[in-house]
C-alpha cells in the first residue's frame, strides 16, 4: 500500500498514516481496540478468503464486530472502515494488471521465493515494478482503497 500511495501522491509519513500488519484476522480486533482507545483512526484491509470455511467464519465475525456487511463481497467491500477483498488481494489485483502472472513469476525468481511463500514480498516487488513504469501504474481498486482509507476518521 505505501508504494502505491506514494505513486498516487499520498505521503503516509507526512499524513501520520501507518500500515500495521496484524498477522491475521484473529488479532485485528485487539489492535483495533488499542488504536481506538488512543484516538487513532483505523481502516482495515483484509481478505475474505472465500473458499476456506475457517477463514470465511473469521471474516464474518470480524466484519460483524466492525459493524460492516458480513456476507461474501462481490469483488470488494469498500466502506469508510474497511476494504475486504472477496477471495484475496492478489486475485483482485491480478484481474486489473494485464501482466500480473509474468510479474509474479519474475518476482519469485528474483526473490528466490517458493510457490507457497512470500506473498508480501511478491506484492511489494510487483508494486515497485508497476509504479516505476512511465506513467506509473496503480490498479484502480488500489486507488479506490487508498482514497477511502486516507479519509478515515476516528469514531
Amino acid at each position: 500500500m505505501p508504494i502505491y500511495a506514494e505513486a498516487c501522491g499520498h505521503r503516509f509519513d507526512k499524513d501520520s498514516v501507518s500500515v500495521v500488519s496484524c498477522g491475521g484476522k484473529e488479532s485485528v480486533d485487539r489492535l483495533y481496540r488499542v488504536f481506538n482507545e488512543l484516538g487513532i483512526s483505523c481502516f482495515v484491509v483484509m481478505d475474505y478468503d472465500e473458499g476456506s470455511a475457517e477463514a470465511v467464519s473469521s471474516s464474518k465475525q470480524l466484519l460483524d464486530w466492525l459493524q460492516q456487511p458480513s456476507g461474501v463481497p462481490t469483488g470488494i467491500l469498500l466502506t469508510d472502515k474497511v476494504a475486504c477483498f472477496q477471495k484475496d488481494w492478489e486475485q483482485t489485483c491480478a484481474a486489473e494488471i494485464a501482466d500480473y502472472a509474468a510479474l509474479r513469476q519474475e518476482a519469485r525468481k528474483f526473490l528466490g521465493v517458493k510457490e507457497e511463500n512470500g506473498k508480501p514480498l511478491i506484492a511489494r516487488y510487483i508494486a515497485r515494478v508497476l509504479v516505476s513504469r512511465n506513467p506509473a501504474v496503480v490498479p484502480p481498486i488500489i486507488t479506490a482503497v487508498l482514497s477511502t482509507a486516507i479519509k478515515c476518521k476516528h469514531t
